[in-house]
C-alpha cells in the first residue's frame, strides 16, 4: 500500500466517521478528491496519440523517479482510464 493509497483510505473513514454528512454529501466528496487524483494524472499527459488526444507513457512515470508501488498504481489508473500509451 502506497502513501497515496493510504491517504485516501483516512480520508474515506474520516468522512463515514462525521455524523454531520449525509451519505449524498459523503459521495461527493468522493467524487472531488477522485477527480482532483485524475486531474493530476491527466496534467502528466504530453504524448500525442494518433488520434490527436493526449496520453501518459511509461516514460513520463519513469522521469519522476517515483517509488515502484506508486509508479505501479498510477500506471493502473492511467490504464483504467484509457490514458496510458505503450
Amino acid at each position: 500500500m502506497t502513501k497515496t493509497h493510504k491517504e485516501i483510505a483516512l480520508f474515506m473513514v474520516q468522512l463515514c466517521e462525521n455524523q454531520n454528512y449525509t451519505e449524498a454529501q459523503i459521495i461527493s466528496e468522493i467524487s472531488d478528491k477522485t477527480q482532483d487524483l485524475l486531474n493530476q494524472l491527466t496534467s502528466l499527459a504530453t504524448v500525442q496519440a494518433p488520434d490527436g488526444r493526449k496520453m501518459i507513457s511509461v516514460e513520463i512515470f519513469r522521469e519522476k523517479n517515483l517509488a515502484p508501488a506508486v509508479e505501479n498504481f498510477l500506471i493502473n489508473l492511467a490504464i483504467a482510464e484509457n490514458l496510458f500509451m505503450l
